[in-house]
């Protein structure tokens, strides 16, 4: 039990803290590496989350809690990655009436600084490798392409797969 309610807790102030999915990998990467996972293992829960459709940040607490305590822990983190979201959906709700301004006002301060976690999170997970490091390039010049985050990773899976 202690387990499920680290995961919940864990996972929890995680998604307090990010604005959303991709911006949680760096914070989530910083709580449970050394933690409760090796570098690998966040490698690849953070692979398969990304790689599915659907939101980021829940994949990520489902992952997570499962790698580490099954389908309980799945369920911890699921429900930390919900609340949240409705909590702050909720309190905007009844702060509709003050104004929109000051919201999107805060929501454009948040995109430069996502933007950045995400940054640093990739060069956290990049291997050491000359290959990491071209998969990376890869990526970055793929999204400025604007080519479809799906075949990007698709590509990368395949890279890896034939080339690791």
């Amino acid at each position: 039990m202690t387990t499920l309610w680290q995961i919940f807790w864990t996972y929890l102030k995680v998604t307090l803290l990010s604005p959303s999915g991709p911006a949680c990998v760096g914070l989530l990467y910083e709580a449970v590496v050394g933690r409760f996972l090796n570098e690998d293992q966040f490698a690849q829960i953070v692979a398969t989350a990304s790689g599915l459709p659907g939101s980021d940040s829940l994949q990520l607490g489902l992952a997570f809690g499962f790698e580490v305590a099954g389908p309980l822990g799945a369920i911890a983190g699921l429900v930390a990655s919900i609340i949240p979201p409705v909590a702050f959906m909720v309190g905007i709700w009844m702060l509709a009436g003050i104004g929109s301004n000051h919201l999107a006002r805060f929501v454009s301060g948040l995109k430069p600084v996502v933007a950045v976690l995400i940054v640093a999170t990739a060069f956290k997970l990049a291997p050491a490798s000359t290959r990491g490091w071209i998969l990376v390039v890869l990526a970055i010049v793929g999204t400025l392409l604007k080519v479809p985050s799906v075949l990007l990773l698709i590509g990368g899976g395949l890279i890896g797969l034939f080339l690791g």
